[in-house]
């Protein structure tokens, strides 16, 4: 008979028993047997959608093929959002529209003066805005005295006070994120749920919408039905529809991971049901062959997005041109797509030594003793790594945190406790900024040009952010030695994982470490190992495991470990999947914890390891 340290608890009473100690609001049916059909009657009840569909009919319909362009930000939403809308366009008859990312460098983030410019004179009949536009109204009001046919505008991001903003005459906005649903009868859980949507889901919603509203126009108008029929337009047949639907909901998820939305509602069904379909693009098949990968349409995780694919699409709009990556996210055919993916995974392999450089001084800089946000400046910084380089230092210190680099282009990343795109908005009203925008957890913006700029805004930012950080809470499951924990069940019931669902933290008592190994470069600073607890293994990895752990000299490493603790991850590698545990700290038996950096988070989301698992 079993003993009871021994006896497996049943992987959904224990999940269910997770989501309630992390988040009680969630609804265990809803968490644990995600529908995206139980949002999709909901798409139509957007503020604007219905007119934005209408619209887009209607000028799809026009004989006289009115010039439509599609203009988004530079990051992996935009372009994603760009490349689904695009595709839409094409396999209803318009392969002649115009695409437009702003130059990061050059031009600045979504529509800038001169990004503006060069839709105008474009001379566009419909302009469709993705992934920026909410606070750009004088940008809108020039763009939408051009374009005669109107402006459709797809975001996320915040506004100042939350409120939807009233838009120029001719301009449609669709942002969830400020829509109160006044007058509609959605559920309120489905209202915080579409809320929480990133601009590539957003462009699904639209052409789910799209094309219902097509079908329905097709059955009611025998005319529109005739010029629009299979034989007069293949492409246009259901198959081909759904196809379609298809790949652009499986963008809609990868922009979900990339973007950091939190993975619960609407987000978790739409990861959770669309995801495989990335494996149907042509860009990211060629991507997956240049890494030498084979990107089947069963194995696309989180991880994968976040870690691999994600970061290169990201590469591209960060140090050189979003083009780049644009033309492989909508490219159709194999043997061009794959010198296009090659030239981005090489721009990927210089960013990544630009951001090593940043991030290693930023954290020399950084002040242990210090309790309130980080903010760090160098003219020297680039640009197109900031971003990224607060991620870092969020993950180091646990605190909010600031990078300004070239220009004083700023970037921030941000706890739960302290919603940095409502601080970014603060600041650009006071003048400390040159507007920006963003969401609680990320965000982006210019330091005014004033010689007192950057230190007043370091004196708000710190004066905001005192004590406040990201404190390790309780692990979600304690392995003590001897007993059998069924992970595999226990993440089925769990994943997909990231923003708003992290990781799985696992606590092992009194291990047994064996096939101990560092690796990772000529000073080899990372550490691997097998955990052992008397009733199975587990692999162990360790990044950066030298400079976070003090453990008394003389001592071998890793033995008498009293307990450790890490998260549940999976690594696809030759073998196929294997579930491994990424330690985050140890203890020693009967010791205090030896992990030096306290503040460390203890629960850090999976996919903001940026680039620990890039290749």
């Amino acid at each position: 008979m079993p003993t009871k340290s021994s006896i497996v608890t049943d992987p959904l009473v224990q999940a269910r028993d997770i989501l309630r100690r992390r988040d009680p609001s969630l609804d265990p049916q809803e968490f644990f047997a995600p529908n995206i059909r139980r949002y999709i009657p909901h798409f139509g009840s957007l503020r604007n959608m219905a007119a934005a569909v209408s619209l887009l009919i209607e000028v799809l319909d026009d004989d006289a093929n009115p010039a439509i362009l599609v203009a988004g930000d530079y990051d992996a939403d935009g372009i994603c959002s760009v490349a689904s809308m695009s595709r839409l366009l094409q396999q209803f008859g318009r392969p002649d529209h115009g695409l437009l990312l702003p130059d990061r460098m050059t031009e600045g983030h979504g529509l800038s003066a001169a990004a503006t410019s060069r839709i105008c004179n474009a001379k566009p009949d419909l302009v469709i805005v993705l992934d920026c536009g909410t606070t750009s109204h004088e940008a809108l009001a020039r763009i939408s005295a051009v374009a005669r046919r109107g402006v459709i505008v797809v975001d996320h991001h915040q506004a100042p006070g939350m409120a939807f903003p009233v838009m120029p005459p001719g301009v449609l906005l669709i942002n969830p994120a400020l829509d109160d649903f006044m007058g509609t009868q959605v559920p309120a859980d489905v209202q915080r749920g579409l809320a929480g949507a990133c601009t590539g889901a957003l462009v699904y919603i639209l052409a789910a919408q799209f094309m219902i509203t097509w079908r329905m126009r097709a059955v009611q108008d025998p005319a529109f039905a005739a010029r629009h029929a299979p034989e007069q337009s293949p492409l246009l047949a259901d198959q081909e529809l759904r196809d379609l639907l298809a790949e652009i909901s499986g963008l809609g998820a990868f922009t979900t991971i990339t973007d950091m939305a939190p993975l619960n509602r609407f987000n978790r069904a739409l990861v959770r049901t669309s995801l495989p379909y990335i494996s149907r693009i042509v860009g990211l098949q060629a991507m997956a062959a240049s890494f030498d990968r084979t990107l089947d349409i069963e194995t696309p995780t989180p991880a994968d997005v976040g870690f691999r694919y994600g970061p290169v699409i990201n590469a591209s709009g960060r140090i050189h041109h979003g083009n780049i990556a644009l033309r492989l996210m909508i490219e159709t055919d194999y043997d061009e797509a794959l010198p296009l993916a090659c030239q981005a995974i090489e721009i990927n392999v210089e960013r990544r030594a630009i951001q090593k450089a940043v991030v290693d001084t930023c954290l020399e800089q950084v002040d242990q003793a210090d309790d309130s946000g980080v903010m760090i400046r160098s003219e020297d910084f680039h640009p197109g790594v900031v971003g990224l380089a607060a991620s870092r230092l969020l993950e180091h210190t646990g605190r909010p945190s600031i990078v300004i680099g070239t220009g004083g282009a700023g970037s921030a990343r941000s706890v739960a406790d302290f919603d940095i795109g409502a601080f970014i908005h603060r600041a650009a009203d006071e003048g400390l900024i040159l507007g920006g925008g963003g969401h609680a957890a990320a965000g982006g913006f210019r330091v005014a040009p004033a010689p007192d700029s950057h230190l007043r805004l370091m004196e708000r930012f710190k004066a905001e952010t005192r004590a406040i950080r990201r404190i390790a809470g309780a692990p979600d499951v304690v392995v003590e030695f001897g007993q059998i924990c069924d992970f595999k069940g226990l993440w089925a019931a769990m994943a997909p994982f990231g923003v708003g669902n992290p990781a799985l933290t696992i606590l092992f008592r009194n291990p047994v470490i064996t096939d101990e190994k560092w690796f990772g470069g000529e000073d080899k600073p990372h550490w691997r190992g097998r955990l052992s607890n008397g009733s199975g293994e587990i692999d162990l990895v360790w990044f950066s495991a030298r400079q976070s752990l003090a453990w008394p000299e003389g001592r071998e490493f890793l033995q008498g470990v009293g307990t450790m603790r890490g998260r549940l991850d999976v690594n696809n590698g030759w073998k196929g999947p294997q579930f491994q545990i990424m330690v985050e700290s140890v203890t020693e038996a009967g010791q205090p914890d030896l992990h030096r950096r306290q503040a460390r988070p203890a629960v850090v989301e999976l996919h903001k390891r940026i680039d620990v698992l890039e290749f």
